[in-house]
């Protein structure tokens, strides 16, 4: 977030990932709060075992794509 410019197409990236920080600080809050560590390690294992598939698919979509992908979002 400090290392990318803070307009044009890297705007929505950036205001997605505050919202996602600001998501975690507060699940870290409510389980502290609660003491509910048992819910954060299912909740954790969860969401690797749906994202990790997820993130590689996106990953390697954009390697195969990779012309397409640096021509849309190259900076007018």
């Amino acid at each position: 977030m400090f290392v990318l410019p803070w307009n044009g197409s890297y705007l929505f990236a950036h205001i997605g990932h505050v919202i996602m920080t600001l998501n975690l600080i507060w699940v870290f809050y409510v389980v502290l709060k609660h003491k509910n560590f048992k819910a954060l390690a299912i909740g954790l294992l969860i969401g690797m075992l749906i994202f990790v598939p997820y993130i590689a698919y996106v990953q390697t979509y954009n390697q195969t794509h990779a012309k397409e992908m640096s021509r849309l979002f190259q900076q007018p």
